[in-house]
């Protein structure tokens, strides 16, 4: 059993109850799953992601990093989880030592996609405030 058949099973019997509390914010399962559902079809269809191809998530602590997560694998990705504190430079060699083409990051830290996408010009950008 992987990560996402777990969380689809426990999604499936415990659709109502907290997934994620976040502040006074609470995510039940089933919206859980269904921002991750969203998320793992935009995926294939907006960044033509295939099985196997990786997927890099730039993000703090937030919900949205669960989604991420579990909408990655659903879409078949492989997920490859990025530091915050890094610089671009760094996350740039990770980028291009993984051969990644889609970076989930927010706002805040997407301001650094044009260095990222100078340095790689296939990459795309997947903002978390596209699919919070």
């Amino acid at each position: 059993m992987n990560l996402a058949l777990a969380f689809e099973r426990t999604a499936h019997r415990q659709q109502s109850k907290p997934a994620l509390y976040w502040g006074d914010r609470e995510l039940t399962f089933s919206e859980l799953q269904q921002s991750a559902g969203s998320l793992a079809a935009e995926l294939i269809d907006r960044c033509q992601l295939h099985q196997g191809d990786r997927v890099a998530i730039w993000l703090k602590n937030c919900p949205e990093f669960a989604v991420g997560v579990v909408g990655v694998l659903w879409a078949g990705g492989v997920l490859v989880p990025i530091n915050n504190f890094l610089k671009p430079d760094e996350v740039n060699y990770i980028l291009q030592d993984s051969g990644i083409d889609v970076i989930i990051t927010d706002a805040e830290l997407g301001v650094h996609f044009p260095a990222l996408l100078a340095a790689r010009p296939s990459l795309k950008l997947f903002k978390v405030e596209d699919f919070a």
